[in-house]
């Protein structure tokens, strides 16, 4: 999905994130859009484009890429590569060394590009699936990412020097792992969670070291009639404590009131547990902290009516087939 307006249901795209493909709901099929995703780093450029989520015998889970490298000493684009993943990434994070097309250890510093699953919540169908997700690796240097159309072989393909001057797919605090910040935290969201719970939050309050939150929530049904009213609901209040510099991972619904998860002080570098388990990241990395949903869950701003009240029933684009 692209990131639409803050009224149309969207999903944080974390640079490419789940954003990267169309979905036939009669095949089942995903199809990549035919886009480029331009990377330009202070180590290098490179561009790539999805060309399937299936390997040769159609199994799923197997992506493979078109990729080019910029060559400093020629002063041009390489020429394309296709690299493929031989581990399934629905089985656990593949990381690609796309300079050597090969599958590496994640924690060794020399990949470009990290492949998992996100769980995301289809009320419809009554359950959640595996998204497949890409995201840059954490520790490329000052990365400016820039979507284009087209195939990344084109002859035309602008040089490093052009990409920087596009816009780039980055966040407000221009952190392009970081995924897109809710541009009004502290207005009221409906959110699908991977839990297959849908939820009614807002932010009542934030400081540099704390956000309290307010939700009701209920299990998802396969449709917003089938689904409990929130007005049945009880209103779940908590406050979540960290500290500067902390990534902090967050539930709504899990218990009595919204609490933390779990903390770390790096990049996660895509390392997160199941999306299933958390629904909120605050990214005290930047001051003041980001906001985030969780990554591949559908949100949607609501919004109240003329005389200031919200709408009493959940959000009907929660159950629409594909976000």
């Amino acid at each position: 999905m692209r990131p639409g307006p803050e009224h149309a249901l969207r999903v944080e795209p974390f640079t490419i994130g789940t954003s990267w493909y169309q979905y036939d709901g009669r095949t089942h099929i995903l199809t990549a859009w035919d886009e480029t995703w331009a990377v330009v780093h202070d180590d290098g450029a490179f561009a790539l484009q999805v060309r399937s989520y299936y390997d040769e015998r159609g199994t799923s889970g197997l992506p493979s890429f078109d990729v080019r490298h910029w060559d400093e000493s020629a002063n041009a684009w390489a020429a394309p590569r296709v690299v493929r993943t031989t581990s399934n990434i629905k089985d656990g994070r593949v990381c690609l060394d796309l300079d050597d097309g090969a599958e590496v250890a994640c924690g060794n510093g020399a990949h470009e590009l990290v492949l998992r699953t996100e769980r995301r919540a289809v009320p419809p169908a009554g359950f959640a699936i595996q998204n497949p997700a890409f995201y840059l690796a954490e520790h490329l240097p000052a990365p400016h990412v820039v979507r284009l159309d087209g195939s990344p072989n084109r002859a035309d393909l602008p040089d490093p020097a052009s990409l920087r001057a596009l816009p780039a797919l980055r966040s407000a605090q221009h952190d392009p792992t970081a995924g897109y910040i809710m541009n009004d935290p502290d207005g009221t969201w409906d959110q699908a969670l991977g839990s297959m719970t849908v939820a009614r939050w807002r932010r009542t309050a934030a400081t540099d070291t704390s956000m309290t939150f307010e939700a009701r929530c209920v299990p998802a049904g396969v449709s917003r009639d089938a689904t409990q009213p929130l007005s049945e609901a009880p209103l779940r209040t908590g406050t979540i404590d960290f500290e500067p510099g902390q990534l902090v991972l967050a539930t709504l619904c899990a218990g009595d009131a919204p609490a933390t998860l779990t903390t770390g002080e790096r990049g996660w570098d895509a390392s997160w547990p199941d999306t299933g388990t958390f629904d909120l990241m605050i990214d005290a990395r930047h001051s003041p902290p980001a906001l985030l949903a969780a990554p591949g869950a559908p949100f949607i701003a609501v919004r109240p009516d003329d005389q200031g009240l919200l709408p009493a029933a959940l959000s009907i684009e929660l159950w629409r087939d594909e976000p």
